[in-house]
This record gives structure tokens, sequence and C-alpha cells, in this order.
């Protein structure tokens, strides 16, 4: 697992359209100051690119949308 600041890095593991229905690979560190851990092997598809391609919770992307409030 590593840490990221999740309204700083803009990674697949917290963006709205990586599909993780259950946030399995991520897991709070200290919500307050946006400190979470995540799986950086963890993979998943994202339900903007066609053909469903496997993409790394560590991958970024300019359509990024952060799914942690």
């Amino acid at each position: 697992m590593r840490r990221a600041s999740v309204k700083n890095c803009k990674l697949c593991a917290f963006c709205t359209h990586w599909y993780d229905p259950g946030n399995s690979a991520i897991e709070p560190l200290n919500p307050g100051l946006n400190l979470w851990n995540y799986d950086e092997k963890a993979k998943s598809f994202c339900t903007l690119r066609p053909g469903k391609i496997q993409r790394l919770a560590s991958q970024t992307c300019s359509q990024w949308v952060c799914k942690i409030t």
C-alpha cells in the first residue's frame, strides 16, 4: 500500500470513473488531512474508456473526478 494526498494527486484509484464499487483498493489513513492508502498494483477498468481496458490504480488521466468527498 502506498500513501497519497487525494486532492493533490489525480490517481485512478481515487477517480469516480475507475470501476471499484467496493473501494477495495483504497483505505483512509487520515481523512481529515485527505491522506489515504491505496494499492498501486490493483487493476480495474475506466468507465470512460472504450473496450474496458485494465488500468492500474496508480495511473492518471485528464478526466479525473475525485470520488472522495
